[in-house]
């Protein structure tokens, strides 16, 4: 495991208005997708900080005894910038000595520590580096490890711009890594009942 130190801003702000439903409290092998997705970062031994949104009021409960720092975007409404930007503000205010810093979403419930580890332990720090993950069809996206030479870059990210639009920016120092079906989203009631017939470990 990388000795570096990567804070994991964990976004789960959204509506979910595809979803029809409170997509971070969707029970996901007897487990609130939420807390499933924190128990798995966990096994990174990074620090985690997860960004809230619609639903904060309903999804706070479930995170009460799970060793987990949360904000609560107020502005979730503007987008995914304004979610990330939420979290690199509690980075910056409880983290200390950082090297770099990982995004991850809610709705990717097939990533796992071994996955994250790959991530991890691709990364040097102090070389500018962008860990990408690279899906099946050859998407660019997150999981994503930043270093912290784009932290203000970050937060300077508007609306609907998440992390894919500064990565792609800097690609002579990205590192893509295949991430395959893990990479999968759930955004609809259809995925999510297709996906909660796979095993959480295989992704396929």
């Amino acid at each position: 495991m990388t000795k570096a130190k990567i804070p994991i801003i964990l976004l789960s702000a959204g509506a979910g208005s595809r979803m029809g439903r409170i997509k971070p409290l969707l029970d996901w092998h007897g487990t609130p997708l939420i807390v499933s997705r924190i128990n798995e970062l966990q096994k990174t031994k990074q620090p985690i900080i997860t960004v809230l949104g619609a639903h904060h009021k309903k999804i706070i409960p479930y995170l009460s005894n799970i060793p987990v720092s949360f904000v609560v975007n107020k502005d979730w409404k503007s987008g995914m910038g304004s979610s990330i930007i939420s979290g690199l503000e509690v980075v910056k205010q409880r983290v200390s000595n950082f090297d770099g810093f990982m995004i991850c979403t809610v709705d990717q419930p097939f990533i796992n520590a071994s996955f994250l580890s790959e991530l991890l332990n691709s990364f040097i720090p102090g070389q500018k580096q962008i860990i990408a993950s690279q899906s099946n069809q050859e998407w660019i996206g997150v999981p994503a490890i930043l270093d912290k030479t784009y932290f203000n870059e970050m937060q300077n990210l508007t609306g609907e711009n998440g992390a894919k639009k500064i990565i792609k920016s800097h690609e002579k120092h990205m590192l893509k890594i295949n991430g395959g079906d893990l990479l999968m989203d759930m955004d609809t009631p259809e995925a999510y009942e297709q996906f909660t017939k796979i095993s959480p470990q295989s992704g396929s």
